[in-house]
């Protein structure tokens, strides 16, 4: 391999994010990249987004240590800067935000749910035949 050029290499698979069109050329990257799109690799202290979780899992122990381990320890809760509801997990906070995005709200039966699995969960036992979006569309 020392010495050849890439042309030399032959052509590289390229993968790209089914929802971003990002090109990847590891499908291990890709894989790492897509939690970006579900919120999951969001500060639910800043809101900062980072583009993976290790990278977030090294935001929170070097900006907010006080919750690093997600474990709460007595620790001063967060709280849902919307409704106030208070978690030690930041995990947990994260999960809850969609809520109050519209992205938990059944597009068939207006029913709320807390959490997008819940939703997802919901539309497949009660909607067997839906075939959208179950809840509001991500911008």
């Amino acid at each position: 391999m020392i010495g050849r050029t890439p042309a030399a290499a032959g052509p590289r698979t390229v993968h790209h994010c089914p929802v971003c069109w990002k090109p990847f050329t590891h499908p291990k990257s890709l894989l790492q990249h897509l939690p970006v799109h579900t919120g999951s690799t969001t500060c639910p202290v800043c809101g900062r987004v980072c583009d993976r979780k290790a990278r977030l899992n090294l935001h929170m122990r070097r900006c907010h240590p006080e919750y690093a381990d997600g474990a709460g320890g007595g620790r001063t809760p967060l709280h849902c800067s919307v409704c106030w509801r208070a978690y030690t997990n930041p995990q947990s906070l994260q999960k809850h935000l969609p809520v109050h995005r519209g992205h938990t709200t059944c597009r068939v039966c207006g029913r709320v749910f807390d959490r997008v699995a819940r939703l997802n969960a919901h539309v497949r036992a009660a909607h067997p035949g839906f075939t959208g979006s179950p809840g509001l569309d991500r911008l």
